[in-house]
């Protein structure tokens, strides 16, 4: 049964990556984006389980919320939301390392510190644990315990390990591991407002193309975190029992009462009522945090209806198709496909991106200036509508060469907007009319 879920995704916006979660898009050419589209995929102990109602939503929701409320502490690569499940993104080389964070000795996976220590582990990731700590009981301060980045399969592994091989840099990795705790921190203190203990979770950093460390991906949600309800916790732990939680281990508990997910090789089909009972404990947390009512949407993509496409003549334009890319993220929730065509030049590549857009709802913006062919090219071989933002130097450039950009031949409808964000706000309103 479906539940109306969102299992896959198949969006008109570039190369796409799919890992367990997130479907993520690279734009091409010369975007410095990427659309990071959650689906309601749930995975756990390495397998891809179910789907959860709304979940991708939840998910989206809550990391933007947390995304704009961490970032006087870490800058991150949001740009803006796109739809209901979808995040405009800055593109960043992504390191290979997990930096989860825990403050409680707990865990239901294979990697978890409370499955190691249980076992008479007493070295985690490089850190010491003293003996006689109870399952579900404060760590003595919280921890990071990095673990590999994979799609597949992470792996526990030591600050030093990471360091003497190579995998990060000691400045970045010292850098990201400090602002981990600096996060979780601070995150410990917004769930203690909320009623709720935020008890482990994990953080992901990237690198942005000019060179700044980014937190990236997701934080602080119900799938990357453990949150568990402060005001029964410290009974139910003096009574040996499991605590009240809004988080993917309501999944983890059901499935591993019903088989072993490391040996067992038979398929578990996940009821409803799980599944159901999951996507009510991932709205409830997103209420209890945020305080914002959950308004649940039947059309998670409709903004990708009509999108916008920037075509440039040369790679020297790319600061001015920039300012128009980031405005029309940030106001208009678009992301932006940027090319470099000249009509002088390259005249096939230009009709082959009219060729290619032709399925869609797109509006083109084209930069170009001196002799700018252009606008008028791409006006004249499609049917969408078409903004000219000449890249203009200076008053003598525009006064010599605005005529090539204003002077258009008949029933070639090419719209001159100078301003780059006059061009991006107009663009925007044709494409939610």
């Amino acid at each position: 049964m479906s539940l109306g879920t969102i299992s896959k995704t198949n969006l008109p916006l570039g190369t796409k990556r799919v890992g367990k979660v997130r479907d993520v898009y690279t734009l091409p050419e010369k975007s410095d984006q990427v659309v990071m589209v959650a689906t309601d995929r749930i995975s756990a102990f390495d397998l891809n389980l179910t789907t959860i109602p709304h979940k991708g939503h939840v998910l989206t929701k809550l990391t933007q919320w947390w995304f704009n409320k961490t970032e006087h502490i870490a800058d991150n690569h949001l740009m803006s939301s796109a739809g209901s499940n979808s995040l405009i993104c800055k593109k960043c080389t992504v390191f290979p390392i997990e930096f989860v964070v825990r403050g409680y000795m707990t865990g239901t996976t294979g990697t978890s510190i409370w499955t190691h220590y249980n076992k008479g582990a007493r070295s985690y990731c490089g850190h010491e644990l003293p003996d006689g700590l109870k399952k579900n009981q404060p760590l003595p301060e919280p921890i990071v315990t990095p673990t590999t980045k994979s799609d597949i399969h992470d792996e526990l592994i030591s600050a030093e390990i990471i360091i003497n091989k190579g995998i990060m840099s000691k400045h970045d990795y010292n850098f990201c591991s400090q602002k981990a705790l600096e996060l979780f921190k601070f995150g410990v203190s917004v769930a203690h407002r909320r009623g709720l203990i935020l008890v482990d979770t994990k953080y992901e950093f990237g690198q942005d193309s000019d060179g700044n460390i980014l937190l990236i991906d997701e934080i602080h949600t119900c799938d990357s975190s453990r949150y568990w309800v402060s005001n029964t916790y410290q009974q139910l732990f003096n009574d040996g029992k499991e605590p009240q939680r809004y988080d993917k281990d309501i999944l983890r508990t059901w499935y591993k009462s019903k088989a072993n997910p490391y040996t067992d090789t038979k398929t578990i089909e996940i009821p409803d009522e799980i599944r159901l009972k999951l996507s009510e404990a991932y709205i409830h947390l997103y209420e209890q945090l945020t305080e914002h009512n959950f308004i649940p949407t039947d059309r998670p993509f409709e903004c990708f209806n009509r999108l916008p496409i920037i075509v440039m003549g040369s790679v020297k334009d790319k600061s001015h198709a920039k300012k128009i890319q980031e405005r029309l993220a940030k106001k208009w929730g678009k992301p932006t496909q940027i090319y470099v065509a000249s009509a002088h030049k390259h005249p096939r590549k230009v009709l082959d991106i009219i060729d290619e857009c032709k399925r869609q709802k797109v509006t083109f913006i084209t930069i170009a200036g001196r002799s700018n062919a252009l606008s008028g090219f791409i006006a004249a071989n499609s049917h969408a509508p078409v903004l000219a933002c000449p890249p203009f130097k200076d008053q003598a450039d525009y006064l010599v060469n605005i005529h090539s950009t204003l002077q258009m031949p008949s029933e070639t409808p090419a719209m001159a907007v100078i301003d780059p964000i006059n061009c991006a706000d107009a663009a925007g309103r044709i494409m939610n009319m």
